[in-house]
C-alpha cells in the first residue's frame, strides 16, 4: 500500500520554518491569502498524487499530475506575492503586471529565485529557525562582518557598479544565460510548461519522470520561499522593500520583453513561409 503524502513533500511542508510561514498566511490581506492557502493544498495534492500506484500507473503516469498541482501551486504563490504588493506600497508596479498571463507568473517566480540566489553568494546566507524567538533568523556577511538578524527582505540594498540603487536585475539574469534571446527563450518555455505537460501533440504525450521526489523537493521550497516573501512583504508593508521594488520591475521587463521577441518570431516566420506579416501584437 502507497504512503498518503510523499515524505519528501511532508519533510519540507513539516518542517520548522514551512510551519512559521504557515502560521502567518492569515494574517495576510484577502488579496493574497486565499491564494497562499490554495498554493499549500495544491502541494499536498502533488504529495499525494504522487505516491498513487496502480496496475496501470506504467501506462497512466500520475507524475504529470503531480508536477502540474506543483506548477499551479507556484504560481498561485506568485498571485499571492502579487496582490500582497498591490495591497501596500508597489501598485505603481503591480498595474504592469499582467496576473492572468502565465509568461509574468513565470517571470517572478523565475525573478525571485534568481534573485535570491545572487544575493545568498554575495551575502554568504544562511537560514535557520529559532524557537526562543520564533523567527526565522538569517546569517549574512556585509562589508566583511558577519551578522544575524531575524529574516527579512529589508535587510539587504543591492547596488550597481556605479553605487546607484538597482532598479532591475535583468542584465544579470541575461548575463547567467548564452545571450539574451536565450533567456527569454527560457522563459517562454517556463510560461507554456503548464501546456507542454498536459496536452499531447502529434507525435507524442509527456510522461512524466519515473522519480518525483526532486520536482517535489524543488518546487515546494520555491513556493514556500515566495510565500515567506509575501509575508515578509506584509509585516513591513509600510516601508517600501527595495528586493520587492527589484523583483516587480525585474518580472515585467522580462515578460515584455519574452513577448517582443516572441512576436518578432513570429513575424519573422510568417515571412518566411510567404504570408503577410501582418501587425504585430
Amino acid at each position: 500500500m502507497s504512503e498518503k503524502i510523499h515524505p519528501e513533500l511532508l519533510r519540507i511542508l513539516e518542517g520548522e520554518m514551512a510551519l512559521w510561514v504557515r502560521a502567518r498566511i492569515g494574517h495576510l490581506p484577502d488579496e493574497a491569502k486565499f491564494r497562499a492557502n490554495n498554493a499549500l493544498t495544491a502541494l499536498y495534492w502533488a504529495g499525494g498524487i504522487s505516491t498513487l500506484h496502480s496496475s496501470l500507473d506504467r501506462k497512466y503516469r500520475f507524475s504529470v499530475p503531480a508536477t502540474f498541482c506543483l506548477t499551479h501551486a507556484l504560481e498561485e504563490a506568485v498571485v499571492a506575492f502579487v496582490g500582497c504588493a498591490s495591497a501596500g506600497e508597489y501598485k505603481n508596479l503591480t498595474d504592469k503586471f499582467s496576473i492572468g498571463n502565465h509568461k509574468y507568473k513565470s517571470a517572478l517566480s523565475w525573478v525571485i529565485t534568481e534573485i535570491m540566489n545572487i544575493v545568498s553568494n554575495e551575502f554568504a546566507l544562511a537560514l535557520t529557525y529559532s524557537k526562543i524567538q520564533d523567527r526565522i533568523i538569517v546569517r549574512f556577511d556585509d562589508e566583511g562582518e558577519t551578522n544575524y538578524a531575524p529574516a527579512s527582505l529589508k535587510l539587504l540594498s543591492m547596488k550597481n557598479a556605479d553605487g546607484e540603487r538597482t532598479k532591475s536585475f535583468v542584465e544579470d539574469i541575461y548575463a547567467s544565460y548564452a545571450n539574451e534571446d536565450a533567456a527569454l527563450r527560457y522563459l517562454q518555455h517556463m510560461a507554456n510548461g503548464r501546456n507542454v505537460l498536459m496536452y499531447a501533440t502529434d507525435e507524442s504525450y509527456m510522461s512524466g519522470p519515473d522519480d518525483m521526489t526532486y520536482n517535489l523537493r524543488e518546487l515546494s521550497k520555491t513556493t514556500l520561499g515566495v510565500l515567506w516573501a509575501t509575508i515578509d512583504l506584509w509585516e513591513n508593508k509600510d516601508e517600501r522593500l527595495q528586493l520587492v521594488d527589484i523583483f516587480l520591475q525585474t518580472a515585467v521587463d522580462l515578460a515584455k520583453s519574452a513577448s517582443r521577441l516572441r512576436n518578432k518570431e513570429e513575424q519573422e516566420r510568417k515571412k518566411a513561409n510567404g504570408a503577410s506579416p501582418g501587425p504585430g501584437i
